[in-house]
Formats: structure tokens, C-alpha cells, sequence
């Protein structure tokens, strides 16, 4: 519930509103905030509750943004928007705040831009090589999240690693990675290629073309690591 306090009591413990979804009929559907920089998120609820990560940056996000006194609303899942620093101005809980107008807005009167897209989606690196990765938001400028967290998802997660943002692999295969911002998931893929074991001749017809006497034929060989991907350069 909403306390007078409001985020700065509880650290890095749950925010009020997640607590109060587990004790009543209605729960927040989307928060949207203001942060330091000056953009804005909203964050789907039900994704944060069901991830730790998430859940743990969506609260550091909202503590900063309310000790920053920048907006907070919150969006029920029957449609009201909730103006938080109003609803905590006047002591009340989820439940009064779901029932008082005078907190509530019709719309979030700021206009949120979500991260939306992770570049490259696919790229190929060599065994020992490294790869980073760029952001951009809905509106298609340029993203700068905070609080990036990497993770190696496939199977041969083992043999993938991350210093930084930059990403590197021992072996060859495909890897898929996903980056954590706040509650949005975002997932790319990184083809890395060992040394060559092999040489692919691509006939232009068949395998088995063969020019006539006199004749000139095309013939394309392709380079193949011991996991069979093509390795280019």
C-alpha cells in the first residue's frame, strides 16, 4: 500500500503498490516514472513481480525517482491512473486511492518511450573475439539504459562470457543473449566461428557440374569452422 514515506522506507524491498496486489481483488498494471535523466518509462507490473532482477530495478528506479521528486502514476488493472505523489501527500492507501478522483488523472499526462530494440539482433564473431551491442527506444532515438544485465541463455552458456557489456566466447556454436533493462527483456544472437577445419565448393548448377571442354565455370568455395559455420573475411 501506499505509505506516507512512500518508496524511501523500504530500500531495496518491494514497492508499496507490489504489495498491496497480493492482499486484494484489483493490481497495478503498468508504472510509469520519471527518472534522473529525464526520460520515461513505464514498466509492466506483472513482469516485475515475476522476476527478481526486474523487481529489484524497478524499485531502485521508483526510490530514485521519488527522493528526485519526479512523477510517479500508477495504471490499475481497471483502468484508473493513480497520481502517487498525490495519493501519498494525503496518507492514503491503495484501496482509498482507487476510490478518490481527486488523486487520480485520466491519462498519464507524460509521454513514455520504451526501449524497444537491441542492434545487432545477429552478428558473428570469431573464437576470442568480442561483440557489443546498442539500444534504441520507441520513437527510434537512441537508448542509453543504466543497469544493463547480460546473460548467456543457450545451452552453451559455459563457454560465453561477458566483461562489461562486451561479449566473448572460448567456443565456437551459436549464443543467445539476453539483456535485463529494468523489466524489459530483450534477446540478440552471437555466431561465433572457430579456426578453419574445412573448404565447401558450391558448384553454380549441381555438385556434380562440370564445364565443357573450352568452358569457364563459377565454382564458390565457402570456409567452415569444425561446427560447420561459415567463417567470412
Amino acid at each position: 500500500m501506499f505509505i506516507s514515506k512512500g518508496f524511501k522506507a523500504l530500500g531495496a524491498a518491494v514497492v508499496p503498490i507490489l504489495i498491496f496486489s497480493q492482499t486484494a481483488m484489483a493490481a497495478p498494471s503498468m508504472i510509469t516514472y520519471q527518472n534522473a535523466a529525464g526520460q520515461v518509462i513505464s514498466a509492466n507490473y506483472l513482469t516485475a513481480l515475476a522476476n527478481p532482477t526486474a523487481k529489484a530495478a524497478l524499485s531502485a528506479a521508483l526510490s530514485a525517482s521519488e527522493l528526485a521528486n519526479l512523477p510517479i502514476y500508477v495504471t490499475d488493472d481497471s483502468g484508473s491512473i493513480i497520481n502517487y505523489e498525490a495519493a501519498i501527500g494525503k496518507t492514503e492507501n491503495y484501496t482509498a486511492a482507487l476510490a478518490d478522483k481527486t488523486v487520480q488523472v485520466a491519462t498519464v499526462p507524460i509521454s513514455a518511450v520504451t526501449l524497444a530494440t537491441v542492434t545487432p539482433v545477429t552478428s558473428t564473431i570469431a573464437v576470442g573475439g568480442t561483440t557489443g551491442f546498442t539500444f534504441a527506444n520507441s520513437d527510434g532515438s537512441v537508448a542509453t539504459p543504466a543497469g544493463v544485465v547480460y546473460s548467456v541463455t543457450s545451452a552453451n552458456a559455459s563457454t560465453g562470457f561477458f566483461n562489461g557489456s562486451m561479449f566473448t566466447a572460448t567456443a565456437a556454436g551459436a549464443y543467445t543473449i539476453q539483456a535485463a533493462i529494468g523489466t524489459t527483456m530483450l534477446t540478440t544472437t552471437v555466431n561465433v566461428t572457430g579456426a578453419a577445419s574445412s573448404v565447401q565448393l558450391v558448384f553454380p548448377n549441381s555438385s556434380t557440374s562440370v564445364a565443357d571442354n573450352g568452358a569457364t565455370s563459377q565454382v564458390t568455395a565457402k570456409v567452415l569452422d569444425a561446427n560447420g559455420n561459415a567463417i567470412t573475411g
